[in-house]
């Protein structure tokens, strides 16, 4: 999802958004939005798409 998505689903700040995910980036040493995709859902993933949710 786009940030302005997410943040009006969760009824906040769209810099809110930004700001948490750059934490997240931080704290999985990841570079990107795909690389957070990737690290949830890719290597390891089961067929269901469960896969690693423990990361998040």
């Amino acid at each position: 999802m786009r940030n302005k998505t997410i943040a009006q689903r969760l009824h906040v700040s769209e810099g809110t958004v930004k700001m948490h995910l750059h934490h997240v980036y931080e704290k999985l040493h990841l570079g990107s939005r795909a690389e957070l995709a990737w690290a949830a859902h890719g290597e390891g993933a089961d067929h269901r798409g469960t896969g690693n949710k423990g990361l998040l």
